[in-house]
């Protein structure tokens, strides 16, 4: 798999170094496939979020924190690299939870980071904005409102405004941090068919508790627990056929132990 991997980590590490300081993710060695659509499972607080933020150097913004090993674009390091941060952030892009829409127009939110990173006439501007409008099949619910106010919309129309607003300055890898966690339904529906779509043309890696949602849509599975990789593979064959009794307890909704077992068969 790792000949194919769109991004890996080497020796990953994240401490919290604040007044309660701990150990958040330990020696992560993970590959993610390329064009494929990952899932990042396991319980509350195990490190998650913590590993998917870790890929674009998200804990930056953070002073208590601190990083051990890389993490690989490709052959490139991320945090070695001797790139702007904000470049490396525009390859790996980040939709969060919360939906959230920039205080401005629906066009300016997709626009907004485009004129950031390059320079593009109108005519580009409203091209890109229209294209990335309908790569999350929010195109035709908004084309005769671009230049409302983005808050106007629904909460699930603000996620994939969030989604559109990511993809537009041209990523390579999609990170999405429980990104149905706050929508109803039909909102969480919509946003489901749209990465099935997205991830013919990019790598998209998701945190999510709903098993069901793994079912769907995972190509490939890693499960975390307790800031260890456990387990990791074809999404089929690990939700069927677990070969960690960690991660056998967690597919079928046991109760977990209370110190890692990545090395128990």
């Amino acid at each position: 798999m790792s000949d194919n991997a769109a991004i890996r980590t080497e020796n990953l590490n994240l401490f919290y170094t604040g007044g309660h300081a701990s150990q958040a993710l330990k020696d992560i060695n993970i590959a993610f496939p390329a064009n494929r659509l990952t899932t990042i499972i396991g319980p509350s607080g195990c490190g998650k979020s913590s590993l998917l933020k870790s890929l674009n150097r998200l804990h930056d913004i953070h002073q208590n924190t601190r990083i051990e090993g890389e993490v690989y674009l490709g052959g490139e390091p991320v945090y070695q690299s001797r790139r702007p941060v904000p470049d490396i952030r525009s390859r790996i892009g980040y939709v969060s939870q919360k939906p959230t829409a920039l205080p401005m127009s629906i066009y300016r939110n997709v626009a907004y980071g485009p004129r950031i990173h390059r320079s593009l006439g109108k005519a580009e501007l409203d091209d890109l904005v229209e294209t990335y409008l309908r790569k999350v099949n929010l195109w035709n619910e908004v084309k005769d409102r671009l230049h409302s106010p983005a808050a106007q919309l629904s909460v699930g129309q603000i996620q994939r405004l969030s989604l559109a607003r990511s993809l537009a300055v041209e990523p390579e890898v999609l990170l999405c941090d429980e990104v149905t966690s706050a929508l109803d339904p039909i909102s969480a529906q919509k946003v489901e068919e749209t990465l099935l779509q997205l991830k013919e043309d990019y790598t998209i890696i998701m945190v999510t508790h709903l098993m069901h949602q793994v079912e769907r849509l995972a190509d490939h599975v890693v499960f975390v627990y307790l800031g260890e990789v456990v387990e990791a593979g074809e999404a089929r064959t690990l939700l069927n056929h677990p070969g960690k009794e960690a991660t056998r307890r967690f597919v079928s909704g046991h109760a977990m132990p209370d110190v890692a077992l990545r090395a128990t068969a």
